[in-house]
């Protein structure tokens, strides 16, 4: 298992969090919440562990 700091310092630096929001006319609001990892090929095995 990783150290909890290297994922967080890992996701810090490859990682990406975003929310966004629509509002459709006369309807509820829809939140769309996405996390991201880009990595190269030869990172595979990190992102298995994690």
């Amino acid at each position: 298992m990783l150290n909890p700091h290297y994922i967080v310092g890992f996701v810090d630096g490859e990682g990406c969090f975003s929310v966004s929001i629509s509002r459709k006319r006369f309807r509820i609001p829809e939140v769309r919440l996405k996390f991201e990892i880009e990595l190269k090929g030869d990172d595979e095995p990190i992102l298995k562990e994690i």
